[in-house]
């Protein structure tokens, strides 16, 4: 984990707007000036989130098929590729410290929505606990929880 403290007077936004601070960033222990100390640490107990939609940051780079039904070719992932695309594409992340240490997690969902709509509706409401199974592309449990009070 690396922490940078701007100079009074500077905020962390201002820093991240500095070429020179973000190649410090980016050098992976390799910063020309780096050198060894010895350092008090003191450092608050914190537990920030963040929600990020990436739709828009996504179509400045240029990866806007996939938004558009007409367009985007999910063929190698379905046999009927039609009228498919993507109606949500978002980034969720959350860091933790406190006294046993750091976690930090996080999480892209990408739903898509489809032209057909469904012949039969039922209600499906978890009001009362319930175990939730994430699982890899080959079905393998990844997490398998329970969610005691909804």
């Amino acid at each position: 984990m690396r922490l940078i403290l701007p100079d009074e007077g500077y905020s962390p936004a201002e820093l991240l707007k500095d070429a020179q601070v973000l190649e410090y960033m980016t050098q992976n222990g390799t910063w020309k000036s780096n050198k060894y100390t010895l350092v008090d640490l003191s450092v608050p107990k914190f537990d920030v989130s963040s929600q990020t939609d990436l739709r828009d940051g996504l179509q400045e780079l240029g990866v806007t098929d996939i938004f558009d039904a007409e367009r985007a070719d999910f063929s190698p992932l379905t046999n009927d590729p039609d009228g498919i695309a993507l109606g949500k594409a978002e980034q969720d992340a959350r860091v933790l410290i406190d006294e046993d240490g750091c976690k930090a997690v996080a999480m892209t969902v990408m739903t898509y929505c489809g032209a057909a709509m469904p012949e039969d509706e039922v209600d499906f409401i978890l009001d009362r606990p319930f175990l939730f199974e994430i699982m890899s592309e080959t079905g393998l449990p990844l997490f398998v929880g329970i969610v005691n009070a909804p």
